[in-house]
């Protein structure tokens, strides 16, 4: 994962594969983000080693949205808590592919 996310983020095409099913919620960071394979995935032909790059500059901007908000939110400032769930829930649910 510390390879796969910077990778993703940086636009490299990233494969990424867990040792089995129940290892693949030590990934749950990315898991919406790129797929997770496995072992069975891999002895079975069922990987795509031909990944494109994805596009996530709408998550970026969420991220980055979500730091602001918690940081003013921190100071003391007023926000809209609203936008900040909105934003927490889209990086939560995010789906690139």
């Amino acid at each position: 994962m510390h390879c796969a996310a910077p990778c993703t983020a940086m636009g490299i095409p990233v494969i990424l594969i867990a040792k089995n099913q129940e290892n693949i919620n030590r990934f749950s960071a990315i898991k919406g983000i790129i797929p997770i394979y496995t072992y069975d995935d891999l002895k079975n032909n069922r990987i795509n080693f031909n990944p494109k790059s994805l596009n996530i500059e709408d998550l970026k901007q969420y991220m980055l949205q979500n730091l602001k908000l918690s940081t003013l939110k921190e100071m003391g400032e007023k926000i809209d808590e609203n936008e900040l769930m909105q934003i927490r829930h889209n990086i939560q649910y995010y789906k690139a592919y």
